[in-house]
């Protein structure tokens, strides 16, 4: 399903792109060890979480395909440890006029599926000031 990366020691700096997109698509395949903490980041600003959060009964924000800080994901889809884990994420950007002004009800829209299980669906955040 996925590809081997070849193993790093010491502490790993983090991959931007520093283009900044809009609404995007993305599909995303990740290798979950047992006890990591990362995310996928959207437009730099909204952290969709990747965690072992395998076998837990009560899932928050900060747990695998949580919105970190705004939203828990609706079922805890993680696999074990050491299972590749597929992210489909549909991500529709904010809109903003010419003058900087957003345009839109101040809403994000945001639906992924991890595991082949919906776990946001539709999720409206008010995250942007």
């Amino acid at each position: 399903m996925g590809r081997r990366c070849p193993r790093f020691s010491g502490q790993l700096a983090n991959i931007y792109i520093q283009a900044h997109w809009g609404d995007c698509h993305l599909e995303r395949e990740v290798l979950v060890a047992k006890g990591p903490n990362s995310g996928i980041y959207l437009m730099g600003e909204y952290e969709i979480q990747v965690l072992d959060s395998y076998g837990k009964k009560k899932i928050g924000a900060g747990d695998m395909g949580g919105i970190y800080g705004a939203s828990s994901a609706r079922v805890n889809a993680s696999e074990k440890p050491g299972t590749w884990q597929k992210y489909v994420i549909d991500f529709v950007a904010p809109r903003f006029d010419n003058a900087g002004r957003k345009i839109n009800s101040d809403k994000i829209a945001l639906k992924f599926e991890l595991n082949k299980a919906k776990v946001c669906g539709s999720k409206f955040l008010n995250v942007i000031e």
